[in-house]
């Protein structure tokens, strides 16, 4: 018997060129930009009002006090 094998799941998402041109955009750290990618990765095309990117999640990625200013920087520049 065998057995079939799952593919991953990949994530994908788009980022539009006029927000990557934006000033805003340009304004953001690269610890923004990758709290912002990492969360936009999650949106499945039903859950744009139910993304996160808990402490857990993004202590892979960078430290507690670069998440908490990361995310107070989307929120600044409404990246929301």
């Amino acid at each position: 018997m065998s057995r079939r094998k799952r593919k991953k799941q990949s994530a994908f998402y788009m980022l539009e060129r006029s927000m990557v041109k934006s000033e805003a955009w340009r304004k953001l750290s690269v610890y923004a930009m990758t709290a912002f990618i990492h969360i936009a990765i999650k949106y499945n095309g039903n859950n744009r009002d139910n993304l996160s990117l808990t402490y857990l999640e993004a202590k892979q990625l960078m430290s507690g006090g670069r998440f908490k200013k990361s995310i107070d920087e989307l929120v600044k520049y409404r990246f929301h």
